[in-house]
C-alpha cells in the first residue's frame, strides 16, 4: 500500500544523486582546465584541491588549497606549445560541429 508513495521519494533521491555527480564532474573539469592553463602558460603544475579524490586523507589534507612545491623539472616549451595547439584545435572542432541555434529557432 505504501508503494505509490515511495515513487516520489525515489525520484527525489535520484535527482539528488544526479546533482551530486554533476557537481563532482564539473569540479573535476574546472580543476583540469585550471591545471591545463597554468601548465601551458607558466609551465607550473598547480592542482587546486590536490587530494579531492584521496580515500585516506584527513579533512585538513582534503581541503588544502595549494599543493606542496613542485620539485620536478619544468616541462619543455615544445610540449607546452603542442598541447596549446591541440587544445585550440579541439575547441575549434567543437565550435564547428556545434548545433546551429539560429537555424533551430527558425
Amino acid at each position: 500500500m505504501t508503494a505509490p508513495f515511495l515513487f516520489d521519494i525515489y525520484e527525489l533521491l535520484a535527482r539528488c544523486k544526479l546533482l551530486q555527480l554533476l557537481i563532482l564532474f564539473l569540479s573535476l573539469a574546472v580543476r583540469a582546465a585550471v591545471f591545463g592553463v597554468f601548465w601551458i602558460v607558466l609551465g607550473k603544475r598547480v592542482w587546486i584541491f590536490p587530494n579531492i579524490l584521496a580515500e585516506e586523507a584527513t579533512l585538513s589534507e582534503l581541503f588544502r588549497f595549494w599543493p606542496k612545491k613542485d620539485e620536478e623539472e619544468p616541462p619543455k616549451w615544445t610540449a607546452r606549445l603542442f598541447y596549446a595547439l591541440l587544445s585550440v584545435v579541439i575547441i575549434l572542432l567543437l565550435r564547428h560541429h556545434a548545433p546551429d541555434e539560429a537555424a533551430r529557432a527558425r
